[in-house]
């Protein structure tokens, strides 16, 4: 159900005007600014709202009154909804869009109180009450499967009760998600935390089953899987042949009472990557055969190559979902049909202040803006929810959100479909996103004559700036990065990335501007993959259109501390072109150590595109290897001398016995590159990065501050 702000026709303007007096505003002083204030534990839906004292209880009342003042108000009205500190709860999205008849000028500002020592939070969580939680009774139907030696830790919670709802209203549901799967919003699942920690969903192997665990060499994050398929059986359906049934494979560990328990599951999930690394998906369990430990499922096109050993890709998985297995504190269950919330404690009954939160809004973002201008969110907290915060649709604009945190949401902080001029998010900081944490669409463009590569921000209307994304991606795995673009004009400068398991930005669009900007542990847990990426080839286009993605300048940036095989700081993807990677600073990345796996340990790949420039005295700090250039299977793929690589300087450690160089080029192409006086003997550390950073382009602390 949405919260849906009315359109006023012309004609009822008066009658309006007359209910807003009524409320305690003067529709006649149309200059003077409305101020609202809502107070989530003292307000009332029925007060003015126009003091603290007599202050609103929701959000969704606020702006519905806001909506009203501003359409009897058509010369323009400024209006400011103040939040008190405290737990705004938003269970329905609240819809902004343009009244008719009014003046762009108007504008409405979501705030914290001016002088609050805390700031608003706003979210889309319930909490319960621990006593909730009881001792599953031996006459529960999946008590059977709970294991013997957890049962006296598992307790049981039925949500609907807890929070109040019907069950139907929280629409539980688990959802196949992946590489190439369109992800469902409406199937997005309840989140448990306690006491502030996602709980996963109950899972073999866990922390408990360290004996099966497969440490792949340079993985970092092993949410992409745990243990191996052994061999497969069925390969299972493939792009190139749709009609195969689904694939099986086999997995020589786990026990046989394992198998046994996991063939009675009714829900049961395979997560993990199953064929080539940014395959990575989580479907649902068909078949289980415990004679021959096999697992069976309907492939979808998440697992479009089909089932595939591949050590070099890391084949790691996860059987998800199973109550069967829940015998750790971290993990949780919950029964779709009843609604009951199964979790483990070591401690029985759980103690009185252990803070249990669900994600139980319907599965929609928070706030939606239709056609909607000059809408500001400030120093506000938003945390908790099963969806996106903000959609920012139907061509919006004049968007800020500044001074603001963002956490433990599995959707998107800001999502952007269709083109919203004049966007500015500043100073904000997003954690613990389960998907995308910003999407953000420029301005569309002719093709034939495309943007020019943008020398700074000046031009962008839509900007990114001192801001900070870590722990992205852990709902959806593969190519949800903490910013993608798209169209042109769009710049993210000064910000900060920090852990994301796949990709951390994908810079797709022409004329985007990349720069100042810190990255840090990003491919962690994928390879074939670059902190900074973009994928250009589109296969609904003739060849000769196989131009987009051009004019991009990714400079004066800092990328430290990632690598390994298939893991790339910048990685130009099947026919992306036009790339200016010019000045940037690589320290101990593309790989440092061992040995190169099909030489890819590369700082930076350009793969099959075109007029890709990567100079400007960009520095190698303990780098593998610099760049690499190959052709590309896809049509109208390139591999000639257009993509130039030079004016660089490297600097390695001292004894070291050879430079970062050059791995690989296309035939017939010069190498270019370094010159034997650019290479300088000198630590590599933290400190003496900063140094060079500071000499290079006095690069500053950047990122979200408090």
């Amino acid at each position: 159900m949405l919260i849906t702000l009315q359109k006023v026709a012309p004609l009822s303007l008066l009658s309006l005007a007359t209910s807003i007096l009524l409320q305690g505003f003067n529709p006649v002083a149309a200059a003077s600014p409305l101020a609202l204030f809502v107070d989530p534990s003292a307000g009332s839906d029925s007060n003015t709202g126009t003091r603290s004292n007599a202050a609103l209880q929701t959000i969704g009342r606020a702006q519905k009154l806001a909506a009203g003042a501003i359409s009897a108000n058509p010369d323009g009205l400024d209006v400011t909804i103040n939040l008190l500190p405290g737990n705004h709860y938003v269970g329905q999205t609240i819809v902004i869009d343009r009244p008719t008849n009014t003046s762009t000028t108007s504008s409405i500002t979501f705030k914290t109180v001016d002088g609050a020592a805390k700031r608003a939070r706003i979210t889309a969580s319930r909490t319960v009450s621990p006593s909730c939680f009881r001792t599953v009774p031996s006459s529960d139907s999946l008590y059977p499967l709970i294991p013997s030696a957890a049962r006296p830790y598992v307790l049981v919670c039925n949500a609907p009760a807890a929070l109040g709802v019907r069950l139907a209203d929280l629409k539980l549901a688990n959802c196949d998600r992946g590489f190439n799967i369109s992800l469902t919003y409406s199937c997005l699942e309840m989140q448990v935390y306690l006491n502030g920690g996602r709980l996963s969903p109950a899972r073999w192997p866990n922390a408990k089953d360290r004996k099966y665990t497969q440490q792949v060499a340079d993985l970092k994050d092993m949410e992409a899987g745990n243990v191996l398929m052994s061999s497969v059986s069925s390969v299972g359906t493939t792009m190139y042949d749709p009609n195969l049934p689904g694939g099986t494979f086999k997995i020589t560990n786990g026990s046989s009472s394992q198998w046994k328990a996991w063939a009675k599951e009714k829900d049961l999930y395979i997560n993990g990557v199953l064929s080539e690394s940014w395959a990575w998906t989580k479907q649902r369990v068909l078949t289980v055969s415990p004679s021959d430990k096999s697992v069976s499922f309907t492939m979808k096109n998440g697992v479009r190559y089909g089932l595939r050993l591949n050590s070099w890709k890391a084949n790691l998985l996860f059987i998800e979902n199973a109550i069967s297995e829940l015998d750790d504190p971290t993990e949780v269950y919950v029964d779709v049909k009843t609604g009951n919330v199964y979790l483990y404690s070591q401690t029985v009954p759980l103690p009185a202040n252990t803070i249990i939160a669900f994600t139980s809004s319907t599965a929609a973002p928070l706030f939606s803006l239709q056609a909607a201008s000059r809408i500001t969110f400030q120093n506000l907290f938003f945390e908790l929810g099963r969806h996106n915060v903000l959609d920012v649709a139907n061509y919006s604009s004049s968007v800020t959100v500044r001074d603001a945190e963002f956490a433990n949401f599995a959707g998107t902080a800001l999502y952007m479909p269709d083109p919203a001029p004049d966007t500015l998010v500043d100073n904000v900081y997003v954690r613990n996103f389960g998907s995308t944490a910003l999407f953000l669409t420029g301005p569309d463009y002719d093709d034939a004559n495309p943007p020019a590569a943008p020398s700074d921000d000046s031009a962008a209307t839509i900007r990114v700036s001192r801001s900070t994304f870590a722990n992205g991606a852990w709902y959806n795995r593969v190519y949800n990065p903490a910013v993608i673009t798209a169209g042109t004009a769009v710049a993210v400068t000064e910000s900060r990335f920090v852990n994301h398991p796949h990709l951390a930005v994908n810079l797709c669009g022409d004329g985007i501007y990349f720069a100042r900007n810190e990255l840090a542990a990003a491919v962690t847990a994928f390879r074939d993959m670059g902190a900074v990426y973009c994928y250009s080839y589109n296969a609904t286009l003739p060849q000769d259109e196989q131009t987009r993605s051009r004019n991009t300048v990714v400079e004066k940036n800092y990328f430290h501390d990632f690598g390994g095989a298939g893991r790339y700081a910048v990685y130009m993807d099947d026919l992306t072109s036009g790339w200016a990677v010019r000045g940037n600073l690589f320290s101990r990345v593309g790989g440092s150590t061992g040995t190169s796996t099909n030489g890819k340990l590369d700082a930076v790949f350009s793969h099959g595109g075109g007029e890709n420039v990567v100079d400007g005295r960009n520095v190698f700090v303990s780098t593998k290897a610099a760049f690499r250039q190959s052709s590309s299977t896809r049509p109208g793929g390139r591999c000639d001398d257009s993509t130039r690589f030079d004016d660089a300087v490297a600097v390695v450690a001292p004894g070291a016995s050879s430079v970062p160089a050059i791995n690989e080029l296309c035939p017939g192409v010069a190498a270019g590159g370094f010159e034997e006086s650019t290479v300088k003997q000198l630590p590599t550390s933290d400190t003496e990065d900063r140094r060079i950073l500071d000499k290079l382009f006095e690069f500053g602390n950047y990122g979200y501050s408090t």
